[in-house]
């Protein structure tokens, strides 16, 4: 009897130690996203696992936006910050991209813009507003989203550098980074955030779609996973569910910071050893 007892006890304790909380997968998936962004900015010289590894980041980070979103005391706020941090991200990318004009880097990367769009959405479908003040906040959001593709579509003619700074000025679910593929799954992992299993069901069709998509362009291991490997996202789901409902640490400033900084670093690094 003492041996059974102590064996239940040993798994409710091995248990309790794989949940992880928020701040323990933000910091999982910074190091994820850390990797990959070593292998885009060095692909010579990092091997493509580094890419497979960092196909786990923005799942991640996007489940702890949602928890954030759903969670937060003041919902303005966490849209301010998501923006601001969207704006920052452009407009410091698009200085340097000036500075370093005759590069063949480019930044593609602003994953604070798909972040907004994505909570701006949650936090409308939440709204307790009354539904005529709701309506009109949904069709004022259409017609911003509306102008912003015409406004982005106008400057693809021109430069793809002014086409990068609207995208973080004016985020448009259709050309954000990912466009509405992120948006939609990020939708889904709302809608079933509660439910494990339905989750878990939701996130595994996704990646086999993303996984069907990637074999159109070819059935080969070159392009199953050196070329459209986005389907092995799928790696970040035991990390999502382990996930123990707390928050753990906060350090968000230190999150919101990280985020631009590394990609500038290392777009400077890659643009000064082209140079040599």
């Amino acid at each position: 009897m003492n041996d059974v007892l102590t064996t239940k006890n040993l798994k409710k304790v091995i248990g309790n130690q794989l949940k992880i909380n928020t701040f323990v997968l933000k910091v999982i998936a910074l190091a994820a996203m850390l990797i990959d962004h070593l292998e885009g900015s060095f692909p010579n010289t990092f091997p493509v696992v580094f890419g497979w590894i960092g196909r786990i980041a923005i799942p991640i980070f996007m489940f702890c936006v949602i928890q954030g979103i759903m969670h937060t005391s003041n919902r303005r706020k966490y849209l301010f910050r998501l923006y601001i941090g969207s704006v920052v991200m452009s407009v410091g990318s698009f200085i340097l991209q000036l500075i370093f004009s005759e590069t063949q880097f480019q930044i593609a990367d602003n994953i604070f813009a798909v972040f907004f769009l994505l909570a701006v959405l949650i936090t409308l479908a939440k709204s307790k507003l009354a539904m005529n003040k709701k309506v009109g906040i949904w069709i004022g959001f259409i017609l911003i989203q509306i102008v912003s593709f015409l406004l982005i579509k106008r400057l693809q003619t021109m430069s793809t550098t002014y086409v990068y700074l609207a995208n973080g000025l004016i985020p448009n679910i259709l050309t954000c980074q990912g466009s509405v593929i992120f948006i939609v799954l990020g939708i889904f992992m709302c809608v079933f955030r509660s439910n494990r299993v339905k989750f878990t069901v939701m996130y595994i069709i996704f990646c086999i779609l993303m996984f069907v998509s990637a074999v159109f362009s070819g059935f080969t291991t070159q392009n199953l996973f050196y070329g459209n490997y986005q389907w092995m996202m799928i790696i970040a789901l035991p990390l999502i569910l382990s996930y123990n409902g707390e928050r753990g640490k906060s350090m968000k400033y230190f999150f919101y910071t990280f985020y631009p900084l590394h990609i500038w670093i290392l777009f400077i690094i890659a643009n000064l050893i082209q140079r040599k």
